[in-house]
C-alpha cells in the first residue's frame, strides 16, 4: 500500500510539474510573438516584462509592454503599457482561427516626439505603412502554419499622451492630453504569427493617437495635429490593405477610431 501511495504522490509530483512547463512555454511563446511581431510592424525594439498565458484556462495577462523610441529621439519609450487581459474561446485555439471575446489594454502612455529631423510617430507610422521591414521575429515567434484572430473587442483604458518639442523655438513641454477610454470592435486579421501580432498592435498604436489628437485639440500645435491627420490616414489605408481579402469589412469596427471627420 505505501509502495502505491508513493507511486501515486510521484505520478502527481510529474504532473503538476508537466502542467507547470506547459504553463512556462505557453508564456514565453506569446511573449516572443509579441515582441517579434510588434518589432516587424514598427522597426522599433518591442519589450514585454511578463506574460501569463493559461492554454485551457481561455485567459491571458500580461505586464510592462513598451516600444522604444527610433533612432535620433531621447531614450524613453515612445509607447507604454502598463497591463493588458484577453478572454478567448478555448475551443477556439485548436482551429485556424482563434477568438478572442475582448482584449482589455489598461494603462497606455505615448510620448510624442518633435525634433529638427521630424518626429518619432512619424518614423514609426511610415515603417507601419511599409507593411513591416524589421529583421525576422525569432522562431518561437513562428509556428509556421497562417492562422487567424478575431477579437471581438479591444478597450483601451486610461490613455495618456505627452509632446515633447525639442530643437525648435517653442521647445517648451511636455504638454499631456488624457482619453478615458477607445474602442475598437471587430478586429479581424490572418497571416503568420508575426505579422497578425504586429497588425494587432498597429492598430492599437493609431487609435491610440487618434483619439490623443482628437483630445489634443487647443492643446497642441495646429500643424502637429495635421501632420499626425495626415500620417495616420495614410497608415489606415495600408493597414486595410494587409487586411483585405477574408476580412474585408472587418475594419468597420474601427469607425470611432478612424472613420472621416470634419475638422
Amino acid at each position: 500500500m505505501r509502495i502505491l501511495v508513493r507511486v501515486a504522490i510521484g505520478l502527481g509530483l510529474l504532473v503538476v510539474l508537466a502542467l507547470g512547463l506547459v504553463w512556462i512555454f505557453q508564456g514565453s511563446v506569446v511573449k516572443a510573438a509579441i515582441q517579434g511581431g510588434g518589432t516587424w510592424a514598427t522597426g522599433v525594439e518591442t519589450r514585454v516584462e511578463d506574460v501569463s498565458a493559461g492554454l485551457l484556462g481561455g485567459k491571458l495577462e500580461l505586464r510592462g509592454l513598451t516600444l522604444a523610441n527610433p533612432p535620433g529621439f531621447s531614450a524613453e519609450p515612445f509607447f507604454g503599457l502598463r497591463a493588458a487581459k484577453a478572454d478567448w474561446d478555448t475551443a477556439s485555439l485548436l482551429s485556424q482561427k482563434i477568438h478572442v471575446r475582448e482584449l482589455e489594454l489598461d494603462g497606455l502612455a505615448l510620448r510624442i516626439e518633435r525634433n529638427s529631423s521630424g518626429t518619432n510617430y512619424g518614423r514609426i507610422l511610415e515603417h507601419a505603412s511599409r507593411g513591416g521591414a524589421a529583421p525576422a521575429p525569432t522562431p518561437e515567434a513562428q509556428p509556421g502554419a497562417q492562422r487567424a484572430l478575431v477579437v471581438d473587442r479591444i478597450v483601451l483604458r486610461d490613455v495618456s499622451a505627452e509632446l515633447y518639442l525639442a530643437d525648435l523655438p517653442l521647445a517648451n513641454g511636455p504638454l499631456r492630453v488624457t482619453v478615458p477610454r477607445v474602442e475598437i470592435t471587430d478586429f479581424h486579421s490572418d497571416g503568420p504569427t508575426h505579422e497578425i501580432v504586429g497588425q494587432l498592435l498597429s492598430a492599437v498604436v493609431k487609435a491610440a493617437l487618434e483619439a490623443s489628437l482628437d483630445a489634443g485639440r487647443g492643446t497642441f500645435p495646429d500643424d502637429l495635429k495635421r501632420d499626425l491627420k495626415a500620417q495616420l490616414q495614410s497608415a489606415k489605408s495600408a493597414l486595410e490593405g494587409a487586411l483585405q481579402g477574408d476580412v474585408k469589412g472587418s475594419l468597420e469596427g474601427l469607425k470611432d477610431v478612424f472613420g472621416d471627420k470634419k475638422k
